[in-house]
């Protein structure tokens, strides 16, 4: 697989300096090694810096950058260019851990999804998925023709549209439910071994995806790509 470009290195380099006794610290990125960076920027300069902290990510300028606009209340402008900023490494790192498990549980999520989809495809249940989603379709709009027919009536008889409200929350609560269990009949009973093994597999394979936040993995994809 051929190296990503945007692929790098976020750093957190301690100096030797303080501000009124706050610790001044570099936040930057490289896509060389980050011992190298540092070696480049000791040349010549008079504050000595030191790797606190460094991650590999898939963006590294894009990465740098929101860490930049995070901190940008605390940057040094005195002498300190851009990347120099007046705050502790500690709380730094901490957040770029955050942030990095964060789309790590994302990129998880939608690995789990798309491998889920493509078991689901492979047994028929994708197909079943999608018979049930146009029969519920279907019937919502056939519903939906006959309660315009019922304003138009509603309006010129004085009824109102309070009068039809209750009506059009039971007709939700009622596809809702009809989903539910058109979905259970046809997919959860006769699937159940099947699918109950595949999610053990890939939640063991993804420990980070958190399936309980997936759902119809079709459903999760269009979510995460829209």
């Amino acid at each position: 697989m051929p190296e990503n470009p945007l692929s790098g290195y976020v750093y957190v380099l301690r100096t030797n300096t303080t501000i009124n006794g706050e610790e001044v610290i570099k936040i930057g990125m490289t896509r060389t090694s980050v011992e190298k960076r540092v070696r480049q920027l000791r040349t010549g300069s008079p504050v000595q810096m030191d790797i606190a902290y460094a991650l590999k990510v898939e963006n590294a300028k894009a990465f740098e950058r929101d860490l930049h606009l995070r901190y940008r209340g605390y940057r040094v402008r005195a002498g300190g260019g851009t990347e120099f900023f007046r705050i502790s490494a500690a709380e730094v790192i901490r957040h770029i851990e955050e942030k990095a498990t964060s789309i790590s549980r994302e990129k998880a999520r939608a690995a789990y999804a798309a491998d889920l989809a493509a078991f689901e495809r492979t047994i028929g249940v994708a197909k079943i998925r999608k018979q049930i989603g146009m029969t519920c379709m279907g019937g919502a709009l056939i519903v939906t023709a006959l309660l315009s027919g019922f304003l138009f009536w509603a309006g010129r008889s004085g009824l109102g549209a309070l009068g039809i409200f209750p009506g059009l929350i039971v007709w939700i609560w009622l596809g809702t439910k009809t989903e539910e269990f058109l979905e259970h009949h046809f997919i959860d009973v006769p699937f159940k071994s099947q699918l109950r093994s595949i999610r053990a597999q890939l939640t063991r394979k993804y420990p980070l995806a958190n399936p309980q936040t997936i759902g119809s993995p079709n459903d999760y994809l269009k979510a995460s790509a829209s």
